[in-house]
């Protein structure tokens, strides 16, 4: 059975939960609004699956293997579907040639209660929810959807930040229907941090937050980005992202960044 100080050193991926056969792992957040394990040990039998594929127990820390594998660096050709885009749109391309051969694409969007989730889809009206920035902790929903999709011969994409693309490549292994992008992280925003934000929101515009957009192209272009947050009243709020507005600011400045992040083995150069 894992057993290290997950509020120190999880990354909260839940892969132990989904692995586990008897359900004995259960994913809460802790009191600094991050995703940990919570054990259940009347339903543990000892079966050490959870050890098997935790990635914070199975890996060398900042290890890069390029082999014989090129880099390439490109942005969509189309400016209005660029502009979409936090950055260059990488992932919108892909996620389009997936969906058109009747593949499956994971990427994250907001629920109903504006927490991130990484959910699965063969739709591009969704894959549209999955575009521009979520400074925020991520729940990885999608692992069940991932094995059907790969048993039934069907290409998978999965989008997330470092951690979770080792998570599902660890679940799944070098299956070759399987296709991963890792996100340049930041770091994790607290979902403690980020709900606070909304109810300070919600009170200043006196109605409920239904999205938001923590980067995007602004009318300052891509070195100025806007964050937006849209309001069931319809209402629109700007502000310039990384100085203006608080919850950005301060989640790249650290001040509420998961602890495993401090000493990631996923981050590479």
């Amino acid at each position: 059975m894992i057993d290290f100080n997950f509020d120190e050193d999880c990354y909260g991926c839940g892969l132990c939960a989904e692995v586990c056969p008897t359900h004995a792992i259960e994913m809460r957040v802790n009191r600094d609004g991050f995703n940990i394990p919570h054990i259940i040990t009347d339903k543990c039998v000892g079966c050490n699956k959870c050890d098997k594929f935790c990635i914070r127990l199975n890996v060398s820390h900042n290890e890069v293997h390029l082999g014989n594998q090129g880099i390439y660096a490109f942005y969509l050709s189309d400016k209005g579907q660029r502009i979409k885009s936090t950055s260059g749109g990488a992932f919108y391309a892909f996620a389009q040639s997936i969906v058109s051969e009747k593949g499956v694409v994971c990427g994250c969007v907001w629920n109903e209660n504006m927490d991130a989730i990484i959910v699965a889809t063969d739709k591009m009206e969704i894959v549209e929810k999955m575009r521009g920035s979520k400074y925020v902790q991520s729940t990885i929903a999608c692992y069940a959807e991932i094995e059907a999709a790969l048993k039934a011969d069907r290409r998978v994409l999965f989008s997330g930040v470092p951690c979770q693309v080792a998570a599902v490549q660890r679940r799944f292994g070098d299956h070759p229907g399987l296709f991963t992008v890792a996100l340049f992280c930041e770091g994790t925003g607290s979902q403690k941090a980020w709900h606070k934000y909304i109810d300070q929101l919600e009170k200043e515009q006196g109605s409920k937050l239904i999205s938001a957009f923590h980067r995007k192209t602004g009318k300052y272009g891509w070195l100025s980005p806007m964050s937006e947050y849209i309001f069931a009243s319809e209402k629109r709020t700007e502000n310039l992202s990384f100085t203006l507005d608080e919850y950005v600011h301060n989640m790249i400045y650290g001040y509420f960044t998961c602890n495993s992040c401090y000493s990631c083995a996923f981050k590479g150069n």
